[in-house]
This record gives C-alpha cells, structure tokens and sequence, in this order.
C-alpha cells in the first residue's frame, strides 16, 4: 500500500496542473514544486490555467483592476491590462480590441496539443477564442455578456 502526505493549500481564481512528478499551481504567480516560476507576465494579474506538454509550460492570466486617481478621489476602476499567456516564461498579449483605450479582456483556460496552443477568455464582454495567437470571437457580439472558461481540444485521430 502506498501512503501520500498532502498539504492542503487554499487559493482563489487559480489552476492546479500535475505533470509527471512536479505540481504546477497558478494564482498571483506560478509555482512548481513549492518553487516560484518566471513567467514574464508583470503587474497585478492572476495565472488562471497551467498546462505543461513535454518541456513546455502554458500559464494564461488575467489582470486585476487598476485604479486611476485624481488626487485622493478614485476616478474609475477598470481591468485595462488583458489576456496574456506565458510559455517558458516569455509572455506576449493576445488580446485585440476594437477600443484600445478601454480593453477589459482575460484569459481563462488554456490547452495544448501537438503544435496548436488553444486559449479561452474574453475581449470586451465576448466569448473569445485564440488559436495559436489569433484571435476568435465567439460569442454573441452585440451583447456583449459572453465568456469562454475552458478550452479542450481532442487531437487529431
């Protein structure tokens, strides 16, 4: 009989990944094994899916609101920073908007098989979709009360 010891560790808005020997979790950062990761991804943002396909490590992220002051007054507060995703630590936005003063746009999933990288989220209130790094809307354009939270793809038989 085996026996495992296991911590339990609370996070909100976050991913747990176990690839091989090694856990993947993902929150205000990226953590393997206990260990903080690079992920290139800057400012207030929360890794909100890891996938790892061979030596290869996903993390999407969303950013959290930033706030603009006029004095001591909060003016407005908006998320502005996007959908970003992250692999082996270089991260480029994937967010495209047809307002890019007032982007409210995250990643929430993310998933790989063969050399196509998938990732789910949202731009401007639309369900949105970003094969590879290009940008999909999938959802209901004109409401704009739409989302995508999880991406599976099955690989090719």
């Amino acid at each position: 009989m085996e026996h495992f010891s296991v911590n339990i560790v609370h996070f909100t808005h976050g991913s747990v990944f176990v690839s091989g020997g090694d856990v993947y979790i993902g929150g205000s950062s990226l953590w393997k094994n206990g260990q903080a990761q690079t992920t290139g991804i800057t400012g207030n943002r929360t890794i909100t899916s890891v996938f790892v396909t061979g030596n290869d490590v996903y993390a999407v992220a969303r950013h959290s609101s930033v706030s603009w002051r006029s004095g001591d007054t909060i003016d407005i507060t908006v998320n502005v920073n996007g959908a970003w995703i992250s692999k082996n630590g270089n991260a480029e936005r994937l967010d495209i908007s047809s307002n890019p003063n007032l982007i409210l746009a995250g990643a929430n999933s993310v998933y790989a098989v063969g050399n196509d990288v998938y990732v789910a989220g949202d731009v401007d209130g639309i369900a949105t979709l970003w094969r590879n790094g290009e940008q999909y809307m999938i959802g209901d354009q004109t409401a704009k009360e739409s989302g995508a939270f999880s991406v599976f793809v099955r690989p090719k038989q």
